[in-house]
């Protein structure tokens, strides 16, 4: 078990866990958070790649090649996202 105290015991007698590593919120409203902000960030700015376009000698030209994603795509990860947050919500109360 993470985040557990070694040979630490609360008054019940269970093992006390640390503040920072204690896991309040289930795996799958984590993911779903992640989900979120990757959608969102794609949405927003979408996907890009540097790519070299000239090179002579020490000297070289690259540019930015943005990859174009369907709106509907990075809107579909969000709602993911936010269906995995929200049943993680339930599952926890």
């Amino acid at each position: 078990m993470t985040g557990l105290l070694p040979n630490v015991r609360g008054t019940s007698g269970r093992p006390l866990r640390h503040p920072l590593t204690r896991m309040d919120m289930p795996r799958s409203a984590m993911v779903g958070l992640a989900l979120i902000v990757i959608g969102a960030t794609v949405f927003l700015r979408g996907l890009s790649s540097p790519r070299e376009i000239l090179k002579i000698g020490d000297v070289s030209v690259s540019a930015e090649e943005r990859s174009p994603i369907a709106p509907w795509a990075a809107g579909l990860v969000v709602l993911a996202g936010i269906a995995l947050v929200t049943t993680g919500a339930r599952r926890k109360a």
